[in-house]
């Protein structure tokens, strides 16, 4: 008779009050209407929706093989209508997506069928700071550009040293050689001038004579020519 009682209490309960009897059914499970194919984290936001029971709160589960899980909450409104809009630091690869309510109590229904999202990563996240790879190629190439700029500077300044150093050895070496002929020249004339005081000069000494002169000219323009060159 006892156990008739109890059970004759809990029917009578159920029906007075339909909300206590929520606790004992199991809760329907909400659905995924709407979700990309493919998200891109470092440049959308990450858009979901579908339906639970009105005015319930909805978990959003994150999952991938590695990966640590990542879970959100969102409230359903008095429709049964439920919307996830926000950025999602997923790491590349794909992830499955759950959703369950959760109520105040602790009850919780079963997951939804998962929804597969490809995640397809423009960036890398330093420090907690969000930096594309457009960015870090643009760095790249001025980082390039600067280098070999640099290289180059080096090599011409190198090169200009180089050529400052052949310059100066050209000019030590042309007129140590002009000094040589020089002093040559000088040589023949003292001993043609030495020669003209013992009486007159022969038309053939005349004509070296001349030649001599003639020679040192031209030897002194041509080292002035290759001196301008060198500069």
């Amino acid at each position: 008779m006892k156990p008739f009682l109890i059970l004759l209490v809990i029917v009578s309960l159920f029906f007075l009050f339909p909300e206590a009897g929520i606790a004992v059914r199991h809760l329907p499970a909400p659905t995924i209407g709407v979700n990309p194919d493919i998200y891109y984290p470092f440049d959308e936001i990450l858009y979901l929706e579908g339906r639970a029971r009105p005015n319930t709160n909805v978990e959003v589960n994150f999952r991938k093989d590695g990966a640590k899980p990542l879970k959100f909450i969102v409230r359903g409104d008095i429709n049964g209508e439920w919307v996830f809009a926000q950025k999602v630091p997923l790491n590349a690869g794909n992830w499955e997506v759950r959703v369950r309510i959760i109520e105040s109590s602790g009850l919780g229904s079963a997951f939804s069928n998962p929804r597969i999202i490809r995640v397809i990563a423009t960036g890398v996240s330093i420090g907690g700071a969000a930096i594309k790879f457009s960015f870090l190629i643009f760095l790249l190439i001025i980082i390039l550009i600067l280098s070999g700029a640099a290289i180059l500077y080096f090599f011409l300044r190198v090169k200009k040293v180089t050529r400052e150093k052949e310059r100066e050895a050209a000019e030590v070496l042309i007129e140590q050689n002009f000094a040589e002929l020089r002093r040559n020249i000088l040589d023949e004339l003292e001993h043609l001038t030495e020669r003209a005081g013992q009486g007159p000069l022969s038309s053939k000494e005349e004509d070296h004579r001349q030649h001599l002169l003639r020679g040192l000219r031209e030897a002194e323009q041509s080292i002035e020519k290759k001196l301008r060159d060198i500069l």
